[in-house]
């Protein structure tokens, strides 16, 4: 007798509880950056080159997503980036040296990519259109909480048992998120027959206007906001003469600000609609920017500044999932690992002109932000999905 597959809702449920454990991983070493140098004796800027390497490897991420998640299945897809995921941490428990955690974190962190697009593709075909903004939400709250369930485990775990501990849990979680994975998910067809070139879905979409367009927007996005992170805590310092209890703060405000984001979205996107949920964030996080030119005389409203600006990015960048999702439903994950690397790519952009815009004053720092903003307003005006009343391709559990 056939067994009839959980329902879409634990499932969900399920892949939350693997993004919390799995964005531990990306988290983790930047607050503890200069214990982990210390203890492998290299310097932490040779460490946090390290962390630029791993980022860089994520762009490869559509080309994997086409030729294993689409081509393959989305089961298959989850499987293999957990696989990497669990291995790679686990390489570091065994040969506790630098050179293997150098690779760990971009092999982890290319696993983790790949499940991440496999992740929200198999959501996407389960879910019609209209509910799926709720589940792709609830998902997403696992960045945040990572953050605050997470760094206490990983400090306790360091003054207890040294720093390769945190890697031997992290190979841990993956191994019980694979596990879970192959019993829980059911195996489904993959949505496409086996490629002629892995590249043939990758051209499709980067010759398609509306993915295009969409992908452009995605990178404003994260653009916009890492231009804000860069200098950030430069100004406050500068400015208000924080230290470190005061940027932990600010830490701290934002990790609770991104929490609200995520959950505000998951609440009320399906009810107000993706696009339109997308323009009340932008609207909030522009109007947020402009304030600190006169709500950012002290630090306290500084802050509150930040939280909302952090919130509304957050808001709209969770909103647009969905409507990544329902683009080019055919190459469904090949467009959510581009999403990924055109992320990456505005991110890495900012990192290397922040400062130099901040030399010229913080004014043109909101000022590059409100422009990039109202790109980013054009470019959704032009983005087109397959159709609002979306089905999947067998009907779900309600979730």
């Amino acid at each position: 007798m056939q067994k009839t597959p959980p329902s879409i809702g634990l499932q969900v449920v399920l892949m939350a509880f693997i993004r919390l454990v799995t964005n531990i991983s990306i988290r983790f070493l930047y607050p503890f950056l200069p214990i982990f140098a210390s203890q492998l004796g290299v310097p932490v800027t040779r460490l946090a080159l390290a962390l630029t390497a791993r980022t860089m490897l994520v762009t490869l991420n559509p080309l994997a997503a086409s030729a294993i998640t689409d081509r393959r299945g989305r089961k298959t897809g989850m499987l293999v980036g957990l696989g990497l995921y669990s291995l790679a941490n686990l390489a570091v428990v065994i040969w506790p040296v630098f050179w293997v955690l150098f690779a760990m974190l971009a092999v982890s962190m290319f696993g983790q990519a790949i499940f991440l697009a496999a992740m929200q593709s198999y959501l996407a075909d389960n879910i019609p259109y209209e509910r799926r903004g709720r589940a792709l939400a609830f998902t997403e709250i696992a960045w945040s909480s990572s953050y605050f369930l997470g760094m206490p485990v990983i400090g306790f775990l360091l003054a207890r048992s040294g720093w390769v501990s945190p890697f031997l849990l992290l190979a841990g979680t993956g191994g019980l998120s694979f596990a879970l994975v192959a019993k829980i998910v059911p195996r489904t067809p993959p949505p496409l027959p086996a490629p002629k070139s892995n590249l043939t879905d990758l051209r499709r979409v980067l010759t398609s206007p509306p993915a295009v367009v969409a992908l452009l927007m995605g990178l404003c996005f994260s653009a916009g906001n890492e231009i804000l992170n860069v200098v950030f805590g430069v100004w406050m310092k500068g400015t208000f003469g924080l230290e470190i209890v005061g940027l932990g703060l600010a830490s701290t405000i934002i990790g609770i600000a991104e929490l609200t984001g995520e959950s505000t979205t998951a609440l009320i996107v399906d009810r107000v609609g993706k696009e339109r949920s997308i323009r009340i964030g932008l609207l909030v996080n522009t109007t947020a920017v402009v304030m600190l030119l006169f709500l950012g005389s002290t630090w306290i409203s500084a802050l509150a500044v930040l939280f909302f600006y952090s919130m509304a990015y957050e808001f709209m960048m969770v909103s647009t999932l969905p409507l990544m999702s329902e683009i080019m439903p055919e190459e469904r994950a090949t467009m959510l690992g581009l999403m990924v690397s055109f992320f990456s790519f505005g991110r890495g952009i900012s990192a290397l002109v922040g400062l130099q815009i901040y030399a010229l004053g913080f004014p043109f720092i909101i000022l590059t932000i409100v422009v990039i903003n109202l790109i980013a307003f054009f470019l959704l005006n032009h983005v087109r999905v397959t159709g609002e009343q979306s089905a999947p391709s067998s009907k779900p559990s309600e979730c």
